[in-house]
């Protein structure tokens, strides 16, 4: 008990870089476009615009049409910065009230705390792309944020699950239903990922033997309603006319089971998952098999494999390609309650009857911890976010931005048509920004210049180095 507030205070200061590298995070590609769109459209005629010609995402639309950055690149930067570190307090939180929702399944309160800041820890350092997951307004609000609010709806049906199934708590079913319905609305793969929620809890409590309460009915019968809602969204067809290799079911099968057994073994086998997965078993060991799993190993490991195989087939259904990250992110944050889950179930059906024992010798424990706090300070994003801001490498990029801004005023003022960017100099690594294009008809560098009032000014970005 006495190292518990150590651990908290290392846990927090870890987390402390993530916030403190958000400091010099600045917008691009869609950021710009959507907020320089909001200078001169209605957001109502927008937000009708984007469902019926680009995609059915409702909550995470609002967000972005609506960012920071409408309120202007000073004010609006500030805030935009502040986003990051608002998504680590709420994944933080939401980590903690999930926690605390198993204690009745044998989860200690003591170290609730701990548990809820090392998982927070854990997901940023191996998260597979910390830019789009954490520090990029435009993907953060529409993946990271129904990720850390799925923490909460799981909360709260784990608490409506011990209450008296004849009288619900009404305040807590509407909060499940609003936090259903903003999560599935948010992007597809939430969506997917809130129905097969809802089916799996309709599907235990038929097994248990138990009336299914109306609630639970409802909560089926509005998420079906989301989903149709999403899904005969006319934009949708817009969208996927840009990608032509979209509905190849053997390419979706075979790509799609590829990429699961790639991130698969990459996230087990990464230092910190693997680190702490000894730990783990090593600790479940120690005391009482935790009650959690009912499902036997085999069917615990079976249901990983299968939502990774989900979440990495959807793209390639949709586009044809795995694409940018941000759906293997989310496939990342459910990795990681089901990867322990599955280790619970290791223990108890596999190692413990079998009288194998890890972690016996006195000493492994120590050594494990010591290369755990290792690979938090040195490994993985940890590592990249300590060398961004130790050498100065974000600083830099900082400075090269607010210079490219000011470049670009002042080509309005002066009259003249064209502004070239340099490159910057040992860019950052952990937080990456999008160049803009060398072709200065982009719409990321015509997004730029419309956004700094300056739709005249023909962007440059730098050359490939």
């Amino acid at each position: 008990m006495r190292t518990r507030p150590l651990i908290i205070f290392l846990l927090l200061l870890g987390l402390c870089r993530y916030a403190l590298l958000a400091r010099y995070m600045h917008p691009y590609a869609d950021d710009l476009s959507y907020a320089a769109t909001a200078f001169d459209e209605p957001f109502s005629d927008r937000l009708v615009h984007e469902y019926l010609s680009w995609n059915g995402r409702i909550t995470s639309n609002i967000l972005v049409l609506r960012g920071p950055l409408v309120l202007g690149l000073d004010p609006g930067l500030m805030i935009y910065r502040l986003i990051p570190v608002l998504l680590i307090v709420l994944m933080v939180s939401g980590w903690l009230l999930f926690l605390r929702a198993l204690r009745p399944w044998g989860v200690p309160v003591a170290w609730t705390v701990p548990g809820a800041l090392l998982f927070a820890t854990l997901w940023l350092n191996t998260l597979p792309d910390l830019t789009e997951g954490l520090y990029w307004y435009t993907g953060a609000v529409t993946y990271t944020l129904p990720n850390a609010l799925l923490l909460f709806l799981v909360a709260a049906g784990l608490h409506l699950e011990r209450a008296q199934r004849g009288s619900p708590q009404i305040m807590l079913v509407l909060l499940l239903l609003a936090l259903g319905l903003w999560i599935a609305w948010s992007n597809e793969v939430h969506m997917v990922v809130v129905l097969a929620l809802v089916m799996l809890w309709l599907v235990v409590v038929k097994r248990s033997g138990g009336r299914v309460p109306s609630f639970i009915r409802l909560v089926l019968v509005l998420s079906l309603a989301a989903a149709m809602i999403m899904v005969l969204a006319p934009g949708n067809s817009t969208r996927a006319a840009h990608f032509p290799l979209r509905a190849d079911v053997l390419n979706t099968l075979s790509m799609g089971s590829l990429q699961m057994l790639r991130f698969l073994i990459a996230w087990v086998l990464s230092p910190a998952v693997c680190i702490l997965s000894f730990l783990w078993l090593g600790h479940l060991r120690e005391v009482d098999a935790l009650p959690l799993p009912k499902l036997r190993f085999r069917t615990s490991l079976g249901l990983l494999v299968a939502m990774l195989f989900v979440i990495m087939a959807l793209p390639y259904w949709a586009t044809g390609i795995l694409g940018q990250h941000r759906t293997v992110n989310v496939a990342f944050f459910l990795f990681l309650p089901m990867w322990a889950t599955a280790l619970v179930a290791l223990e108890r059906d596999v190692l413990r009857p079998r009288n194998i024992g890890l972690l016996r010798q006195r000493g492994v424990v120590q050594v494990l911890t010591v290369l755990l706090v290792l690979s938090f300070l040195l490994g993985g994003n940890d590592g990249r976010v300590a060398s961004d801001l130790l050498t100065g490498a974000a600083a830099r990029s900082d400075s090269a931005w607010v210079a490219r801004y000011g470049e670009v005023e002042k080509a309005r003022v002066q009259g003249r048509s064209t502004v070239s960017f340099a490159p910057i100099p040992l860019p950052p690594v952990a937080m990456r920004i999008m160049e803009p294009d060398t072709a200065p008809d982009h719409w990321t560098n015509t997004s730029l210049a419309r956004y700094l009032g300056a739709p005249g000014v023909r962007i440059i970005g730098p050359t490939a180095r």
